[in-house]
Order: structure tokens, then C-alpha cells, then sequence
């Protein structure tokens, strides 16, 4: 194996290893923006919401939700 692939290999898999990191780093703050979403609506409403996944044919989104509509989206099969 010559140096020059193992700098290669280095590099890629810093580079995937980086790639990793941004995808996790922006489902977290997705997820922080969802929660304090539910905390506003729950001050507003004094009413409990949640946090949940909600796969769409679009793709996946995370909504805030109340536990009424979390029973109207499940036996819709959304959830």
C-alpha cells in the first residue's frame, strides 16, 4: 500500500466522518426547534403536546401535536 492511498483513505473517511456529524448536528436542532414549538402551543393552550415523527409521502417531518390529533393521525397510519 503506497502513502499516497493511505492519506487518501485518511481523507475519506474524515470526510464521511464529517458528513456524519452535519447530518446529526441538523436532525438535533431540528428536533430542539419541534420541542420548543410544543412548549410554546402548551403555554398558549395549556394543553400537553408532543413531539413526534410523522412520515408523510413527501418524507419525514417532526410535528407537535396534541394527544386528539396523535389519535387521528394513527388510525390514519401517519405516525
Amino acid at each position: 500500500m503506497s502513502v499516497f492511498s493511505i492519506i487518501y483513505s485518511d481523507f475519506n473517511e474524515a470526510r464521511l466522518s464529517l458528513k456524519e456529524w452535519f447530518f446529526c448536528r441538523k436532525q438535533a436542532i431540528r428536533m430542539d426547534i419541534a420541542i420548543s414549538l410544543a412548549d410554546m402551543k402548551q403555554k398558549g393552550w395549556n394543553r400537553q403536546f408532543i413531539v413526534m415523527l410523522m412520515s408523510l409521502p413527501a418524507g419525514d417531518r417532526l410535528v407537535s401535536i396534541h394527544r386528539d390529533k396523535f389519535l387521528e393521525y394513527q388510525r390514519a397510519g401517519l405516525l
